[in-house]
């Protein structure tokens, strides 16, 4: 009978781990006037899930707008002038261990242009729309300063400049940009559960057991 009781607790329950990813949580703020200063929350493991095994935190940042370009009248002649609009997003975040990382990371470079546009002289351009976006992927791994309950925050700012080219000192024009920043994060965590068999391997189990038990009897009864 320890053997038949043996077979029913290993077939009954098993206790395992599956690994899991949790959902994804993000924000993304709306396009704002240059420069830029924003924020937004992201959600801490819930460590009641599992055990945290990785982290994959991914920052986005976009500029939207156009270049006006001028060339002077004074100028002698046509001239290929170019104007190009950059700007360089920082990240910091309210956890100290994640603010640490971006500190030994590039910023988020990002940068439009007009290409080289021929200009007569007392000519003004106006670019269509212009647009970039770029974004940053760290991987976190297990650590530990994520887990907990509620949120932390990174915040983006930038620093941006124009600039043209050609025109022989006579090129001149501005910028009109907008900028945003995003983020999202996404947990990798195993799971602690208990295995249930299926109805079908429970019946399987049954039948086992019934002929165990018939076996039994009948050298019983020898």
């Amino acid at each position: 009978m320890k053997k038949l009781a043996f077979l029913a607790s290993a077939i009954v329950l098993a206790v395992g781990a599956n690994a899991a990813t949790t959902p994804v949580s993000s924000f993304s703020n709306a396009l704002g006037p240059m420069e830029i200063s924003q924020s937004g929350n992201l959600a801490l493991f819930d460590s009641s899930l599992g055990i945290l095994t990785g982290a994959t935190l991914t920052v986005t940042g976009g500029i939207s707008g156009d270049i006006t370009l001028t060339y002077g009248a004074a100028a002698t002649g046509n001239a290929n002038i170019r104007g190009t609009t950059t700007s360089d997003i920082g990240i910091n975040s309210s956890l100290g261990a994640i603010d640490a990382l971006f500190n030994g990371v590039a910023d988020i470079s990002l940068s439009y242009t007009t290409g080289f546009v021929d200009m007569a002289p007392g000519a003004t351009f106006v670019s269509a729309t212009l647009t970039d976006s770029d974004s940053l992927v760290l991987n976190l791994g297990a650590l530990a300063a994520l887990e907990g309950v509620g949120t932390f925050s990174l915040s983006c700012d930038s620093l941006s400049g124009f600039g043209t080219t050609g025109g022989g000192g006579f090129a001149g024009g501005s910028q009109n940009t907008f900028g945003q920043c995003g983020a999202s994060i996404v947990y990798e965590y195993t799971e602690r559960t208990t295995n249930v068999p299926e109805p079908g391997s429970l019946a399987l189990v049954g039948l086992a057991l019934a002929g165990l038990g018939f076996s039994a009897r009948r050298r019983a009864a020898k």
